[in-house]
């Protein structure tokens, strides 16, 4: 344990990265139970005090490590914890900082911004830096169809040093909506300021980790992750495949490609007998960092050679089962190249609470709701009233759909208070009046003629229907956009 005059004050999930040519560990943001943070600070490995002796007489490192809060100008960041970012280990010498959520507000907010500050091999503690925003972030817009939405929680890396990857995470709560784990990723070009998405491979997680693959450019690990995610309601998925213990996945963002790897089990001693059988238990919250080994040599005919070893650490984390926090330390060591592939391409489609709801009110406001409407307006035929029944019954059995797709919201939302759920709500109001008000309408005189009570309520009744129909259409359209769906569910939809 490494003890500084100074430090940070306690925080967790912070963004981290090294800045390998300067010896600087670098941490920005984080959050602890009353405060969110925006400061960035610096763990200086390279404070040259020469060699000092205790007391003891033992001699102690003549580098000793100190913490800096560096200064900052300009506009800074919001204040956040539970994002991505960091620093490409292989020299990258600029420090990336994105996404995440805060509590500044009553009821918290997903960020969906990034922002970076370059350093140089030259760079000082003494300097002052500016964040430079490298995407200002779809924010509040929940609905944008070709970005990435505000999230928290997912998993991130730096595989270039122009270029980050992220994937899953929770897009509910705060002012926002979405899936919760989330399946969808991304990857932001430093140079260009573009986002583009990567193909739908991977099992929806939060609370993974991502790492670089040593001395390959453009790719990365994804292991592990919260792929259910308990929000102490219910779990969030349904149904749908677990990604097993034995799996990593490595994404390659220049191919816009994922690979599910194999990984084999560690060696342990059973009555004097090597075993292969042990692998990490699967798990969320942990922490993981690559880097590699070099060996210098001189082979038989003279030549100068290097073997390179690199390695994968990864650090505790929560169990998937019990929740029973780990302390163990694990290496995960090989080639991709050589290892053997996860039998079948991407996992099945899985389902959520989130998929249920879509599924119930596209179907009631999608379908039964309009075609009521269409019978009333336009298939009346002579003195039968078949087309009443059939008006009625296409409506009961909507508004039943879209009661139930309105209970589970407060399964899978923590507020519903953005701009899709606000309107859902309004709408089921709407809609629950209807058919009260249908029941207590006042009927024709018996010369057929109508009599004000009776117009006035097929001014409300047919007005108040036509609206909420058409707005209820909007809303699902507003749904769709929520989840960034793939093509599939706009062609399904639209359709």
């Amino acid at each position: 344990q490494l003890n500084t005059t100074t430090s940070p004050p306690a925080r967790e999930l912070m963004a981290s990265g090294v800045v390998e040519s300067l010896g600087w560990f670098v941490i920005a943001a984080g959050a602890d139970s009353n405060t969110d943070y925006n400061d960035i600070w610096v763990l200086d490995f390279g404070v040259d005090l020469g060699a000092i002796n205790d007391n003891n007489g033992t001699t102690l490192p003549a580098r000793m490590p100190e913490w800096y809060q560096l200064t900052v100008q300009g506009e800074l960041p919001e204040v956040r914890y539970g994002g991505h970012g960091g620093v490409y280990p292989m020299n990258g010498t600029s420090f990336w900082l994105g996404f995440g959520f805060n509590k500044k507000e009553e009821t918290g907010k997903r960020l969906g911004d990034t922002f970076r500050i370059a350093f140089t091999n030259t760079s000082t503690v003494g300097e002052v830096y500016q964040w430079e925003s490298i995407h200002e972030g779809v924010g509040l817009n929940q609905y944008h169809p070709f970005l990435p939405h505000a999230r928290c929680l997912q998993s991130g890396t730096m595989t270039d040093e122009e270029q980050l990857v992220f994937h899953g995470g929770c897009l509910r709560g705060g002012v926002g909506g979405g899936p919760c784990p989330a399946e969808d990723a991304w990857v932001l070009d430093g140079n260009t300021k573009e986002w583009s998405e990567l193909p739908r491979c991977v099992t929806p997680r939060v609370f993974g980790a991502m790492v670089s693959i040593p001395r390959r450019r453009g790719m990365g690990l994804l292991y592990g992750g919260d792929d259910r995610f308990d929000n102490g309601i219910v779990e969030q998925v349904i149904a749908g495949p677990r990604y097993p213990a034995n799996e990593v996945v490595l994404v390659d963002a220049n191919m816009e490609t994922w690979t599910r790897k194999k990984t084999l089990p560690t060696a342990r001693f059973v009555n004097g007998a090597e075993v292969f059988d042990t692998l990490p238990a699967r798990r969320f919250g942990h922490g993981m960092a690559s880097g590699s080994t070099r060996l210098d040599y001189v082979d038989t005919e003279g030549e100068e050679r290097s073997n390179f070893t690199d390695r994968i650490v990864m650090f505790g984390g929560v169990g998937l089962y019990g929740g029973q926090m780990y302390n163990d330390i694990w290496v995960l060591t090989g080639e991709p190249e050589s290892s053997a592939d996860l039998s079948g391409d991407c996992p099945a489609v899985w389902f959520s609470y989130l998929h249920l709801h879509g599924i119930l009110l596209s179907v009631a406001w999608g379908m039964l709701f309009p075609t009521g409407v269409l019978v009333a307006r336009y298939y009346r035929c002579g003195e039968s009233q078949a087309w009443l029944l059939i008006h009625v019954i296409l409506q009961l059995t909507a508004l039943a759909l879209s009661s139930v797709a309105f209970v589970m919201v407060f399964l899978v939302s923590s507020k519903p208070n953005f701009p899709h759920a606000i309107i859902g709500i309004i709408l089921q109001i709407f809609a629950i009046q209807q058919p009260v008000n249908g029941f207590l309408r006042p009927h024709k005189k018996d010369d057929n003629k109508t009599s004000r009570n009776r117009y006035c309520w097929e001014l409300w009744h047919k007005s108040t229907g036509y609206f909420t129909v058409l707005a209820g259409l909007v809303n699902v359209t507003l749904g769709v956009f929520l989840i960034i769906p793939p093509l599939v569910v706009w062609v399904v939809w639209l359709c």
